[in-house]
């Protein structure tokens, strides 16, 4: 009980035992309600400690400050005793640790109003939201109304602080800023519930099969742990350049446009099926027809009911302007109601029908329906990209592969020597569990790297067979301890000094990608910058990214290159493949009109659909000539890496008649982020990844390009060389990587490969210089330091060309590498 006069002032209360005289003992508990969140908790007076190498009994006052020692962890499980129901405490605890969070109420208020249709909210908002979620109330200020329950986390609370938010005003959307791009699913779904969909009576549960990688984004089919898309994600374009971010856009490539377009035109001329690209499955009870015309429904499984197809001959023009009621909440503008009631007219003159179907298409592919903003078109149409012609300059192409998850390159690349500081022995000392075993490591000759790498033999990991062969053969460089770096650091301000989050997926694969710490280019990525460069010194380039949206990679300064191109490892769907031989409409022109230039004080997000779609179509139709009749003649295994980079091989194949002379591919390989069992899945991860770059690398030699192309990998991070207790590794910093082709200067590893330890096998104990715990080192060289000799050998050598392509390379902290390092090649190539 409170022993008279105990209870402290605030929120703490000290409870003795009588026996103990009222007086604080180590069996004095103390109640404290915590103010931010409301919960109380109840505390034993009690510190455990560790010291090491002294029995506890034998530690005097004057000794315990010279003895190491760490604060015992808390745990409930036993370590003698254990008790499933300790197990459930102990889990009810972490989680409790996670939702009372500081960090918990601000994260979810932003992601909560960004998925409610607000990518930027203002600071004032996100705290108004988040104050709602800690407190569990919410006042709405014109009527006073109470929300919630006053609990921490009450969702009542939250959700009304989300809606009833002077920010959700429909008088800001006339503010270009305001709004958002619209999910990939809710677009689709809310078509088909607007439009009173119907399914049939026998097939009466609506499946939409393959949504993900038509579109971007199915139910219960999230990409990452990241979800469908990423908070901070930026898209090209005037958003970007406003320093908006644009969340959705992440999915806004050209097949997934292709796609979704195909979809709702097939939804809404032939109802719900698989045919002619469409979103649904296909009948089983009926024979498809090719000749079937818009409106006749007999192959789906369910259709759009309204309006009814008899009322385009009563009241067409108001039923247009009652879709767009449905479809953009009246936000259509004047010049797009305009132009689709154009159409119409046009259509109907001969086919009432076929004219209020042709209407939906146009509403469906509409800014206002893909975006929450208010658009104002100029009137102008876009302009239009520069037609193809055989380029007389030598060619060259750069693949980038990201190695997305963070790979643990420790168990790539592998010392050989014995006994020594950075020799297989302190490898496997230092790894433990998660070390390969010697007859699990192919060697490689390292005799003539610079002598920083101190030990003659290194090892590859055994499934990496061909990259071993190619290093042989003089074809593959090793890159070592390579990493984020905007200043030179020590493990004393590492952390105060470096502007990169660390160890954190989203931010630093962004700055793998973007390669500029301070954001001096804002808006744009390594790849883009490179392909700005090289546009200006008259080259003809081509930016591809394969599959995934490859922003801010491929993305340069607005007008400056080509725009990147993105294609589907699956190939290229045609654009509006028409099902019947007399359907002879072009929907072009009027989209054209509808995707014009847009004006200053229209919505950014939907010109961030605009501006994508023209460009998504065309691109669509020169990759569907370019990629059609092109065969490869290597024999590439199965496999999703594989499908990637068969059409990467395609393209460079397809090189003179796309007329470029620089090409520059971006590709991702995801699913490195093995926490887990990490040999066991690294190597299916391997064994995945060598047999792809063989067949590449044999294909590349039976183009007669291997000499014109260069591979390079990059990742997050490193990982940690100790293990997790799942035999796991953990994010860290510096990794290693490779570069091939035939011009690389091969057989060597370039860069510092690190000490794990500062005295191995003396001292088993002090970490080596770089490593700041655990195996995290910090990088000797930075990403600047590759693409520099990247950027020279691609044919850019201007020093101020360079200061524009890797803004702090002279500042990051490290030395650069340069052609001649990383390259061997005559000269008459390198003119």
């Amino acid at each position: 009980e409170p022993a008279d006069g105990s209870s402290a002032e605030g929120l703490i209360v000290a409870y003795h035992r009588r026996d103990d005289g009222n007086k604080f003992s180590a069996r004095t508990v103390f109640k404290v309600t915590e103010e931010r969140t409301g919960r109380t908790f109840f505390l034993k007076n009690v510190e455990s400690v560790v010291r090491v190498g002294v029995a506890a009994d034998s530690v005097s006052s004057s000794m315990a400050a010279t003895i190491p020692s760490f604060r015992n962890p808390l745990h409930f499980v036993s370590l003698v005793d254990r008790e499933k129901r300790d197990g459930h405490y102990e889990t009810d605890a972490v989680i409790d640790q996670y939702v009372y969070h500081p960090n918990t109420a601000p994260f979810l208020a932003f992601l909560f109003i960004q998925r409610f249709g607000i990518s930027n909210p203002s600071p004032r908002y996100v705290k108004a939201v988040a104050t709602a979620f800690r407190t569990g109330s919410f006042t709405e200020p014109l009527s006073s109304r109470q929300f919630g329950s006053g609990s921490y986390g009450d969702l009542a609370a939250t959700c009304a602080a989300v809606f009833l938010d002077r920010e959700t005003s429909f008088e800001l959307e006339s503010d270009p800023t305001y709004g958002s791009l619209r999910e990939p699913l809710l677009k689709v779904v809310g078509l088909m519930r607007s439009l009173e969909f119907r399914a049939l009576d026998h097939y009466p549960f609506v499946k939409l099969p393959f949504m993900a990688p038509m579109i971007g984004q199915a139910p219960h089919e999230m990409p990452t742990v990241f979800s469908f898309f990423l908070p901070e994600f930026e898209a090209p374009g005037p958003a970007t350049a406003a320093s908006l971010v644009v969340p959705e856009a992440q999915h806004l490539t050209g097949p997934k446009i292709v796609n979704t377009l195909n979809g709702f035109f097939s939804l809404i001329k032939w109802g719900l099926q698989g045919y002619w690209n469409g979103f649904g499955q296909n009948r089983d009870d009926v024979r498809r027809s090719r000749n079937v015309q818009a409106g006749d429904y007999w192959n789906s499984v369910g259709r759009l009911t309204f309006p009814p197809l008899d009322s385009a001959t009563s009241n067409g023009l108001g039923t247009i302007s009652e879709l767009s009621s449905l479809l953009t909440a009246g936000r259509l503008s004047k010049d797009n109601m305009a132009a689709i009631e154009s159409a119409y007219k046009a259509e109907a003159a001969t086919n009432a029908t076929k004219g209020l179907l042709l209407a939906q298409q146009l509403i469906t592919s509409s800014a206002e329906f893909h975006s929450t903003g208010l658009v104002k078109r100029t009137l102008e149409k876009r302009s239009e990209p520069p037609s193809n012609a055989q380029s007389p300059r030598p060619y060259k192409a750069l693949i980038m592969l990201t190695f997305e998850g963070g790979i643990d390159s420790y168990n790539m690349l592998v010392p050989g020597c014995n006994g020594t500081s950075r020799s297989y022995d302190e490898y496997a000392f230092y790894r433990g569990e998660l070390a390969l075993q010697k007859h699990e490591v192919l060697p490689i000759d390292a005799s003539a790297s610079p002598s920083s790498t101190i030990c003659d033999t290194f090892g590859l990991h055994d499934s990496l067979k061909s990259v071993q062969e190619s290093y042989a053969s003089g074809d593959t460089v090793f890159f070592a301890n390579i990493g984020a770096l905007n200043r030179a650091v020590t493990k004393s301000n590492y952390l105060e000094e470096t502007r990169t989050q660390l160890f954190a997926h989203n931010q630093m694969i962004t700055e793998v990608k973007q390669v500029d710490p301070y954001r001096k280019a804002p808006g744009t990525g390594v790849l883009g910058r490179l392909t700005d460069a090289l546009t200006a010194l008259k080259f003809r380039t081509g930016p591809f990214c394969i599959e995934e949206n490859s922003a801010p990679t491929l993305s340069g300064q607005p007008g400056v290159s080509p725009p990147s191109v993105t294609v589907s490892r699956y190939g290229v769907t045609p654009f509006d493949e028409k099902s019947h031989k007399f359907d002879e409409l072009d929907v072009m022109p009027s989209l054209e009109e509808l995707h014009g230039s847009t004006g200053v004080y229209s919505s950014l997000f939907g010109e961030a659909w605009s501006s994508s779609v023209l460009t998504a179509i065309t691109q669509n139709k020169d990759m569907e000539h370019s990629l059609g009749s092109t065969t490869l003649s290597a024999d590439f295994p199965k496999g999703a890496l594989s499908e990637k980079f068969q059409i990467i091989s395609k393209l460079i194949k397809s090189q003179d008649q796309r007329g470029t002379d620089r090409d520059v591919f971006y590709a991702s390989y995801a699913g490195w982020d093995h926490h887990k069992d990490m040999k066991h899945y690294m190597r299916q991860k391997l064994d995945e990844l060598d047999p792809v770059l063989d067949a590449f690398r044999t294909e590349m030699k039976a183009q007669g390009k291997w000499d014109q192309v260069v591979l390079v990998t990059a990742s997050d991070f490193g990982r940690t060389l100790t293990p997790n207790s799942m035999k796991g590794s953990d994010h860290a910093w510096g990794g290693h990587y490779f570069a091939m082709g035939g011009s690389v200067k091969g057989k060597r590893i370039l860069g510092d490969y690190p000490k794990m330890l500062n005295d191995f096998p003396q001292d088993l104990f002090t970490l080596g210089p770089l490593n700041v715990d655990r195996g995290r080192m910090i990088p000797t060289h930075s990403n600047d330091a590759i693409w520099n000799a990247i950027a020279q050998w691609m044919g850019v050598a201007e020093e101020h060309m360079l200061d524009e392509v890797l803004p702090n390379r002279k500042d990051c902290g490290s030395p650069m590498f340069h052609e001649s390092d990383v390259f061997d090649i005559p000269n008459y190539i390198r003119k």
